[in-house]
């Protein structure tokens, strides 16, 4: 069918750009309201709707209903994570010789020097005992041929230290405190022989608890804990539930002092320690099988 040879893209109501093979309409200039060809753009209002843009994705997940599943961490498995954590690390740092360090230093520096110090610490030490988690979900599937390793070491990781707990509990005596104290014992010698106490200024002090605190708690039962927690739950979770346990039992510790020690039963924490690291090694194997 033959176009006429008045055609021309001015004339007709529809026009083809190069870039495009889809049509839009363009109105005759006869028919554009004059107001609206002498009308000029109102600045303020297009700078209001470029400032409000970044809002809306925030508005769309707080509207639409299932909004939330698209994130990378649900509400759910960060609330599993972070109460597992913090119960785990919590019950594992109460009369721990870096929980007696803390106590010992804010008795011999200030509350705020031992609790900055060891909290640094501490947080430090989980931030890596996470990333050393997180290495069992890097080995490549086809060395495990499909299975999951990182939840394999997690489950292996809490029974042992399950029954080990619950174990030594079982053969101490009611009124046996021997191994809170020789953790107490052993915390002071660290003191002792530390420079942290005879360092002039807070800020030399504080640097001296962190590589303190630091060195004790390294290869710790709470370090290993918190890799077997990383590799089986969400990294951030885990961390975040982590470090609120240790500062919740640094604080008892700077604010209580080593006397806690007196009153602290080794072995109800080790049957309660103990029952919680077999509480998540069975949780853990009912989420692979």
């Amino acid at each position: 069918m033959m176009r006429s040879s008045s055609f021309s893209p001015l004339s007709t109501s529809t026009r083809h750009t190069a870039a495009s093979p889809i049509a839009f309409r363009v109105a005759p200039l006869d028919r554009i309201p004059e107001d609206a060809l002498e009308s000029k753009p109102d600045c303020k209002q297009n700078s209001l709707i470029r400032q409000s843009l970044p809002v809306l994705p925030a508005v769309f997940l707080l509207l639409h209903p299932t909004a939330a599943s698209a994130l990378p961490i649900s509400l759910e498995s960060f609330q599993s994570g972070f109460s597992q954590a913090f119960s785990l690390i919590f019950l594992s740092e109460i009369g721990d010789k870096t929980f007696f360090i803390a106590a010992l230093l804010a008795a011999q520096t200030s509350k705020f020097v031992s609790f900055a110090g060891s909290l640094l610490a501490l947080s430090v030490m989980t931030l890596i005992s996470v990333v050393l988690g997180q290495l069992f979900h890097a080995v490549p599937p086809g060395i495990t041929n499909g299975l999951p390793l990182d939840d394999y070491a997690a489950i292996a990781a809490f029974a042992f230290f399950g029954f080990k707990t619950l174990k030594d509990s079982y053969e101490l005596d009611a009124a046996d405190n021997s191994g809170i104290e020789g953790e107490l014992d052993d915390a002071k010698d660290a003191v002792a022989s530390s420079q942290t106490v005879k360092e002039t200024t807070r800020w030399a002090q504080i640097v001296s608890t962190f590589f303190l605190v630091f060195a004790a708690e390294f290869g710790d039962r709470s370090f290993l804990a918190t890799i077997a927690l990383s590799a089986a739950q969400e990294p951030v979770s885990v961390a975040a539930g982590a470090i609120a346990g240790h500062a919740i039992a640094t604080i008892i510790a700077v604010l209580t002092g080593s006397q806690i020690a007196k009153y602290i039963s080794e072995k109800v924490i080790g049957y309660i320690g103990g029952s919680l690291f077999l509480v998540f090694a069975i949780t853990t194997a009912f989420g692979i099988f």
